[in-house]
């Protein structure tokens, strides 16, 4: 029974610098980075299709209603918070088993394969 959740908020201006925030390439562990230079914006709309995409070889975690819904708000929450123009963390895990929270920022990672300098 899964019983935690990540919310990765990923604006594209941070409100109180401005600085650009960063994708969800900057802030994964990548393994295949022949999949994602093919998802760059300038390219992604030129494929006919998708299927390329590998299959997600993870096992599909069991999940309820519950943490769905609490996922959901804390999302809208974010949202929101940023459009009042709080700093949002980039990641938030959350357990409901310990009622832990763990957030922190991320950065824009200058040499990432999707946003980054494309030299």
């Amino acid at each position: 029974f899964g019983s935690s959740y990540t919310i990765d908020f990923l604006p594209t201006k941070r409100q109180k610098d401005d600085a650009e925030g960063p994708c969800w390439c900057c802030i994964s562990d990548l393994e295949r980075l022949d999949v994602v230079k093919k998802l760059r914006p300038d390219l992604i709309e030129s494929y006919d299709t998708l299927e390329w995409l590998p299959r997600d070889d993870n096992i599909a975690g069991q999940s309820s209603y519950l943490l769905c819904a609490m996922a959901a708000n804390m999302m809208v929450n974010a949202y929101v918070q940023w459009l009042f123009g709080a700093i949002v963390p980039i990641r938030t895990i959350t357990w409901l088993s310990t009622s832990e929270v763990v957030a922190w920022p991320m950065s824009k990672e200058p040499n990432c394969p999707l946003c980054g300098s494309q030299e």
